[in-house]
C-alpha cells in the first residue's frame, strides 16, 4: 500500500504478502509463472534482469505484524488510479461479447485493420471505473501470440493513470527499473497521449499513462464503438491484485515495491495463518 495515493498489491507465494486498504491496482493473468489475479468491488462497498532470492525457512514461516505507514518525506510517484488493464487473449472480439453479455461491461472502442492498426484487433470494455482491453493477433509469429501460447489468456499490462509518465520513468528507472519503454508521446486529432513502460515479474509490464492532453476514446488507433451493451451488473472499480510470485522472490518483491514504486508493507501472513489440512499459502 502506498500513503497518499490509491494502490494496493498482494503477493502469494507459498509465503503470503497483503497489503491493506490505502490505495490500490488490478489484474487476472499468468505470467511466467507468476499468476495474476483481479479483484472487483460493486459500488455499493467501494469507493473509487531478476535477481532471484532465495528464502530460509525460518524467514518464510516468519508473520510480519501489522504496522502503521512510516512517514513519507515525498511521493515521487504520484498514483492517480487504474487507467487500464490489457488482456492478451486467443478471440479478442469473443472475449468482448462475453464480458458485456455476462458481466455487463459496455464496449467502448476498437482497433484493428479497419482504424490501420495491421497487427492485432483490440477491443475496449468499460463498466464504472474499470477498463478492460482485450487483444488478439492476427500472426501466429507476433509477441501477443507467443505470450498465450506460454500462459494462456491472461494480463499482459496493468496501466497506472499518473499525472506525468515522463517523471514516473524517470523516478522508477533511478530506483532500478527495467525500462521497456520510455515515456512516448503518440498524437492524433484528440490530442497527446504519453505512455512509458517498465518490466514487472514473469512477463507481466506496468504502463504509466497521462491522459491530461487527450481527449479520445481511448488511445490513437481506437475508434469508438456504438453501442448500448447488456445492463451493468454494478462494478464499480478494481479493488485489489494479487500476484503468485515464484517461491523464494516473495522478499525480493516486496523490497521492489518499497524501493521502486514507493510502497509500504502492511501487513503479510504465512502457512500458519491461511491453511487447510491438505493445503496452504
Amino acid at each position: 500500500s502506498r500513503a497518499g495515493s490509491w494502490a494496493r498489491f498482494s503477493f502469494i507465494a507459498r509465503s503470503a504478502f497483503r497489503p491493506s486498504p490505502q490505495r490500490l491496482l488490478p489484474w487476472r493473468s499468468k505470467c511466467g509463472g507468476a499468476a495474476t489475479a483481479i479483484k472487483t468491488c460493486r459500488a455499493t462497498d467501494c469507493p473509487d534482469a531478476l535477481t532471484k532470492t532465495r528464502l530460509t525457512r525460518a524467514e518464510r514461516a516468519r508473520t510480519v505484524k501489522s504496522r502503521s505507514l512510516p512517514p513519507v518525506a515525498e511521493d515521487f510517484l504520484p498514483i492517480k488510479g487504474y487507467d487500464h488493464i490489457e488482456f492478451y487473449v486467443g478471440n479478442a472480439k469473443q472475449a468482448a461479447h462475453f464480458y458485456d453479455k455476462t458481466i455487463g461491461f459496455k464496449p467502448i472502442g476498437k482497433a484493428g485493420l479497419e482504424t490501420g492498426i495491421r497487427d492485432r484487433a483490440s477491443y475496449v470494455m468499460g463498466q464504472g471505473n474499470i477498463r478492460f482491453v482485450f487483444s488478439s493477433a492476427y500472426s501466429p509469429d507476433h509477441e501477443l501470440t507467443r505470450h498465450r501460447a506460454m500462459h494462456g489468456d491472461g494480463a499482459k499490462v496493468i496501466g497506472i493513470t499518473v499525472k506525468d509518465a515522463e517523471a514516473a520513468i524517470r523516478e522508477t528507472k533511478k530506483r532500478g527499473a527495467t525500462v521497456l519503454q520510455p515515456a512516448t508521446a503518440v498524437e492524433d486529432e484528440n490530442g497527446a497521449l504519453v505512455t512509458g513502460i517498465i518490466k514487472y515479474a514473469g512477463d507481466t509490464v506496468f504502463k504509466f499513462v497521462d491522459r491530461s492532453n487527450y481527449r479520445g476514446t481511448f488511445a490513437p488507433g481506437f475508434q469508438p464503438i456504438e453501442a448500448h451493451g447488456s445492463e451493468q451488473v454494478g462494478l464499480a472499480a478494481i479493488d485489489h491484485v494479487v500476484t503468485n510470485v515464484y517461491l523464494g522472490e516473495m522478499n525480493f518483491w516486496v523490497k521492489w515495491f518499497e524501493e521502486v514504486m514507493g510502497f509500504s508493507n502492511l501487513l503479510a501472513f504465512t502457512d500458519k495463518d491461511i491453511s487447510t489440512e491438505y493445503s496452504a499459502l
